[in-house]
């Protein structure tokens, strides 16, 4: 009975790693920004979240089965990873009302960012 306790903790544990890893990606996006007022949260980078969250979610079930024994629930792990992550991946067509929504590079873009600017040069005045 033991033994079925450590692999029900396998799971509570891939959940508050999951949060875990979540709460740290988002936070590192925000290392690039210059000062507060460059500052700017916003969807996108919710979807950038779950678009790295759920394939290490993935990546860890199918790497160490031995601490995820229940086919069912690796089953409805993986498949809603997969799910999730799809859901967050942009839409690929190239259709003009979802390019107008794109965010373009401009000035307030960090530097090195804007690939009209030549290597040593910056874009900034």
């Amino acid at each position: 009975m033991d033994h079925m306790k450590t692999n029900k903790g396998g799971y509570a544990s891939l959940i508050v790693q999951t949060i875990i890893s979540g709460v740290i990606t988002y936070l590192v996006m925000f290392v690039m920004i210059d000062g507060l007022d460059s500052f700017s949260n916003n969807l996108n980078m919710l979807y950038m979240t779950v678009m790295m969250v759920a394939p290490m979610v993935v990546l860890m079930i199918m790497a160490m089965r031995h601490l995820f024994p229940s086919r069912g629930a690796n089953t409805a792990i993986l498949a809603g990873a997969i799910i999730v992550s799809s859901a967050a991946c942009p839409d690929p067509r190239p259709d003009d009302d979802r390019r107008s929504r794109i965010p373009s590079l401009d000035d307030s873009a960090p530097l090195g960012c804007n690939p009209d600017v030549s290597a040593g040069e910056t874009d900034r005045p």
